[in-house]
């Protein structure tokens, strides 16, 4: 083989070998953003569930939804019972307390048993919530409170609580 075959040769199998890095380079490229698609696609969904458990939908409609999505995130088995007109409009506030005082009791039911009852009654939104374990009160009362509501709180038998509140329409 002569040289000029020789160097001819050496382009060829540099060219080869360029071809299959380029390949290889771009297979590595399209596991890689197939990778990073399912990062995203996992981030969208967690950023998802984070933003419905802050902001989550309070309609009559979504309620009992949310309050199971709720106790689903924090593992607890939950009863939710809830009699409100499906054509009213409630108070974001009112809903917004129901939810949260819902929430400090599912934080504290210890992955056990909690239950809640919401109803429209006589101008107001009551609610009971019993659920296993020790509820921080005070954070819940004051909310209720400001809003012109009533608030007790009250332990039961095997370490549950019972918290009650009523919270005007108007």
């Amino acid at each position: 083989m002569t040289t000029d075959q020789q160097i001819e040769a050496l382009k060829a199998s540099r060219k080869r070998l360029l071809i299959a890095a380029d390949g290889e380079r771009r297979v590595a490229a399209r596991r890689l953003l197939e990778e990073m698609g399912r990062y995203v696609h996992e981030a969208l969904a967690e950023t998802t569930q984070l933003a419905q458990r802050l902001y989550p939908p309070l309609d009559v409609v979504d309620l009992a939804a949310t309050l199971r999505s709720a106790a689903a995130a924090a593992g607890v088995r939950v009863s939710v019972d809830l009699d409100l007109e499906v054509e009213a409009s409630y108070p974001r506030g009112a809903m917004e307390t129901i939810y949260l005082c819902w929430l400090e009791a599912l934080q504290r039911a210890g992955g056990k048993h909690a239950a809640i009852t919401v109803r429209n009654h006589a101008d107001a939104l009551t609610f009971e919530i019993v659920a296993d374990g020790e509820v921080a009160l005070e954070p819940l009362r004051g909310r209720v409170e400001t809003l012109g509501g009533r608030f007790s709180a009250r332990p039961e038998p095997e370490g549950r609580t019972r918290i009650v509140g009523a919270i005007p329409l108007d």
